[in-house]
């Protein structure tokens, strides 16, 4: 793995910012509070935000630590993507990502991943526990997320395999592998970026060593479900692209497996199973055409309509026995 353009700099922290204006703040103070015995910096790609992020920003600018790269057009639909840019351009021996609506909450998080990833080179990847929390900053539950990471060490294929997560893309570091990688691999982390990121880098770093995750929980993820909010999780959401997730998730698993082998099976049955819970929650007509498109690029309809009636008969059981919070076996 590289050491680094740079070998001054250990950490570097790539932060994407759209529309999180009131937000920013904490996050690069969250970054700011860090205790540590190593130079770090901090690259925040601005991403044509319309609201006043940028503005927010400017200030912590006087920080020689904090780089910005204001871009002058979107970059999500671009050929590299906002948070890949970032990552080409890291200079630290281990990167880790920071997006612009969370925050971390110890100011040793960054001391203690370095630690481990010093003193374990056996390892690809450190990652630490986390807390859900709403617009205002407030802990709640949230039963998907209890369920779909690991709860032991370490992470390995296997795990990746069968469907369970390290921990919040916000809470990994790993080593920064973007300077020595072919460059047809790094097609991955391009053409594909859509099928969630924080999945595809995961199989990645897997497929490469092994991964560790600390008990403390260190940092927040804030999950924005308003429908004022314009942040781009935010608008994803309300779009429903589940089929465009799962498109992409087949064209990954296509790609990945000309160099390894590693199945998917699991990603997808969980896109699926998103995909009809969101269709039971809303009945749209573009919600329910998002189930339907699923089953057609799965090419076993008559597997995939078994599924569909089980999580709908599942989740109606649970309901009349008042386990609203209980999460469907699937």
């Amino acid at each position: 793995m590289t050491q680094g353009m740079n070998s001054n700099i250990k950490v570097s922290i790539t932060m994407l910012a759209y529309n999180h204006e009131k937000y920013i703040e904490q996050a690069i103070e969250s970054v700011l509070m860090q205790e540590v015995d190593f130079e770090y910096e901090l690259l925040i790609g601005e991403d044509c935000s319309t609201d006043g992020t940028l503005e927010k920003i400017k200030p912590y600018l006087v920080n020689q630590q904090i780089k910005l790269f204001a871009r002058e057009k979107n970059m999500s639909k671009s050929e590299i993507g906002n948070e890949m840019d970032l990552r080409l351009r890291a200079k630290g021996k281990y990167i880790t990502l920071l997006e612009g609506d969370d925050y971390w909450t110890d100011p040793h998080r960054l001391q203690k991943q370095v630690d481990f990833l010093d003193s374990n080179p056996e390892y690809i990847a450190c990652a630490h526990g986390f807390v859900v929390v709403d617009e205002e900053g407030k802990q709640y539950y949230d039963r998907d997320f209890e369920c779909q990471f690991f709860q032991s060490n370490p992470y390995n294929k296997n795990v990746f395999e069968n469907g369970q997560m390290l921990s919040h893309i916000n809470s990994i570091m790993y080593r920064n592998f973007y300077n020595e990688v072919d460059k047809k691999m790094l097609r991955l982390f391009t053409d594909y970026r859509s099928m969630g990121g924080d999945y595809l880098l995961t199989a990645f770093l897997v497929l490469n060593g092994k991964m560790y995750c600390l008990p403390d929980k260190m940092s927040c993820y804030r999950k924005v479900v308003s429908n004022k909010s314009d942040s781009f999780s935010s608008i994803m959401e309300r779009k429903n692209t589940r089929d465009l997730t799962y498109k992409a998730i087949i064209g990954s698993e296509k790609y990945i497996n000309q160099y390894y082998n590693i199945s998917f099976e699991a990603r997808k049955k969980s896109a699926f199973a998103s995909a009809v819970f969101m269709w039971n929650r809303n009945r749209t007509k573009h919600n329910f055409s998002v189930v339907c498109n699923i089953i057609k690029m799965s090419k076993k309809p008559v597997k995939y309509t078994a599924w569909f009636v089980y999580l709908l008969l599942a989740r109606f059981v649970l309901n009349i026995l008042n386990r609203k919070d209980y999460r469907v076996k699937f």
